[in-house]
């Protein structure tokens, strides 16, 4: 590998001071995942109850832990779940904990790597915390606070422990080289049966067994990829052997469906051109997702094809001054993002374009922006090198080469580093605004949690949509009662729908913050609700309970008008503007009442991991089943 004079600290202290600073965009991260993450399961992490009644029963088979999950063979996260689930009592927090982890995994390995080829160059510290600003930016959390989505993140921690064990610092040993080939297919395993864009290590990684020349030989390579190429013909062989998705939240496919069933030819329909803005999008979002952005679509394709054509300049230059050697392995990390980008083009172009937007492709799309600063940087610290080098064998000839050109170059490339740490501050405050919306919607799904049993029936008419899924042959409920039987749900329903659980407020709600603007009484006896709702500014409630006769016999839903930008980018949890509170902070619900003439009362409920408090709002309802009408009263209580 490369040497060159070690420029690191010294002093422990100050390097340790250095490598806080450093990774100091990791402990955000952590800080802010614990005081956002909700122990709350979320579309795909309910469907792992029958995995775990299996296991828990002694049943389980190797075809439960290798049925695709749409198009996933999720081996490993399966039995991630499991050890985490037994371990935390069922807390699904286990799993956001888990995505950070495999986050910080990769942040180191990118430290060391960085080390293989540059060696001691000073320009590895900020270069570090410019792909730390990546890594750990706010804008993921999508993957950091949905747990399913960490499966997607694993495949990433297998290719970049691939390319750390197969850039050695020094030549090794025949034996030390096979040690290193085995460990590169169990990781390349584990990426391929994590999710499916990790088959996509298996070509990267056959480049560099072929022009990696650590690894020896070209003949003794030939043989190493000779044998890759085997193992992975295998792999994915069975990978595709009986396809048959398993899972219900699959978008067009169901369960029993063949996971290859998808919308038709890329030549159909304009499906290629979808496909390709799909395709620069994804390579492009990054800095497209702030809140200046009105179209970050149009915008995402643009940037991509720039980075694109940057990428591209980098390679041209690599390979007409013949450093391949020297970048290898960002060269391997870059043409896997690549290769990620052209699997899921096809696929999710079928669902829409737009989606290449969505945060959670950030965490794969981000690295392409990682290797091109790192190829930059470390061909800039290689021809540093030669430069020295040179101005050792000439120290009289053209000295002002000794200082002038070096400045230069070190001033431009502080300027691009600096700018494009700069450029983050927009995306992570819109991380931070989406990470915000995101956790009022998971406390929101807690609370229906904690009501589901008593409220999944014909009088309180709650639509589990808000809970994320009901399929006509499973629900949430039926996910719950299984987890509970299990001991493996932490955060367990009420055992009855009183309101002696909860702490209470005696001081009502003004009108202006909380209350209730219509109440219609239907001719089949359902009682319309609708209302509003918040306790602060940004806060809005986490349910308002509908009371009748001191019981809770519904739940009035946030339902706020989501004011969303071009292609319904964030349709998860709104993109919110300013807008009055009638509009931006409404319920509604529809209820049958068992008692049709007992009035009701309304409480707006505030959960959180520490308490569970209610404060009553003015408003209450009189019902007049003679004249089927519902009126709305307002007093103090």
């Amino acid at each position: 590998m490369n040497q060159a004079t070690d420029h690191t600290p010294r002093s422990p202290f100050l390097r340790w001071l250095l490598l806080l600073l450093v990774f100091s965009p990791a402990l955000y991260a952590a800080v802010l995942m614990k005081n956002t993450a909700v122990d709350v399961g979320c579309w795909d992490m309910w469907e792992n109850a029958p995995l775990l009644q299996k296991w828990h029963d002694g049943t389980l088979t190797w075809h439960d832990l290798y049925a695709p999950q749409i198009q996933h063979r999720i081996v490993v996260p399966r039995l991630m779940i499991i050890a985490m689930s037994h371990l935390s009592g069922g807390d699904f927090r286990w799993e956001n904990y888990a995505a950070l982890l495999i986050f910080a995994a990769n942040a180191v390995m990118l430290w060391f790597l960085l080390g293989r080829t540059m060696g001691g160059s000073l320009w590895r510290w900020p270069l570090m915390f410019a792909f730390n600003l990546l890594l750990f930016c706010p804008m993921h959390f999508q993957i950091l606070l949905w747990g399913s989505a960490m499966w997607a993140a694993i495949p990433m921690a297998g290719l970049l422990g691939c390319l750390l064990l197969l850039t050695p610092r020094e030549q090794p040993s025949t034996t030390g080289v096979w040690l290193r080939f085995t460990g590169a297919v169990v990781l390349a395993e584990m990426a391929t049966h994590s999710f499916a864009h990790g088959i996509g290590v298996w070509p990267v990684m056959l480049g560099v067994f072929l022009f990696q020349p650590a690894l020896g030989s070209m003949k003794q390579r030939l043989i190493l990829s000779a044998v890759w190429l085997v193992i992975a013909g295998v792999t994915i062989g069975c990978y595709f052997t009986n396809f048959i998705n398993v899972a219900y939240h699959a978008y067009n496919l169901k369960p029993g469906d063949n996971a290859f069933e998808t919308g038709g030819s890329l030549l159909e329909g304009g499906r290629l051109k979808a496909a390709l803005n799909f395709f620069f999008a994804f390579l492009g979002t990054w800095f497209a997702r702030t809140p200046f952005v009105d179209h970050p679509l149009d915008t995402a394709v643009t940037l991509g094809k720039w980075t694109c054509a940057w990428i591209a300049l980098l390679v041209a230059f690599t390979l007409r001054m013949r450093l391949l050697k020297a970048v290898l392995p960002w060269m391997a990390l870059a043409l896997y993002v690549v290769v990620i980008g052209l699997l899921v083009s096809k696929r999710a172009s079928d669902i829409g374009e737009h989606r290449a937007v969505t945060p959670r492709y950030l965490a794969a799309s981000q690295y392409l922006l990682v290797a091109g600063l790192a190829i930059t940087a470390t061909l800039g610290t290689v021809f540093r090198r030669a430069g020295e080098r040179w101005r050792e064998k000439h120290p009289d000839d053209l000295p002002e080469l000794k200082t002038g050109g070096q400045s230069f170059v070190g001033t431009a490339g502080v300027i691009a580093l600096t700018a494009f740490c700069t450029a983050q501050i927009p995306v992570w405050q819109y991380g931070l605004h989406l990470t915000h919306q995101w956790h009022l919607a998971r406390r929101q799904a807690q609370v229906l949690q904690l009501f589901m049993p008593h409220l999944n029936d014909q009088r309180g008419l709650i639509s589990i949509e808000t809970l994320d899924m009901v399929k006509k042959n499973w629900n949430v409920l039926d996910a719950i009662n299984t987890l509970q039987s299990l001991n493996l749900l932490r955060t367990k329903p009420l055992s009855t729908p009183e309101l002696s659980h909860f702490a209470r407020e005696k001081k009502p709600l003004p009108l202006e913050k909380a209350d209730v603007t219509e109440a219609r009484l239907l001719d089949d006896g359902t009682l319309e609700l609708k209302g509003i709702a918040r306790f602060n500014v940004g806060q809005p409630v986490d349910a308002v309970l509908i009371v009748q006769q001191g019981r809770v016999i519904s739940l009035g839903q946030y339902a706020p008008k989501h004011l969303l930008r071009i292609y319904g980018l964030d349709y998860e949890f709104g993109n919110y503007q300013d807008v009055p509170v009638k509009e931006m902070y409404p319920w509604q619900v529809r209820v049958k009442l068992a008692s049709p003439d007992a009035p009701l009362e309304f409480w707006a409920l505030e959960s959180t991991e520490k308490f569970r408090k209610i404060t009553p709002l003015k408003a209450s309802i009189k019902l007049d089943p003679a004249t089927k009408t519902a009126t709305i009263v307002r007093e103090e209580k």
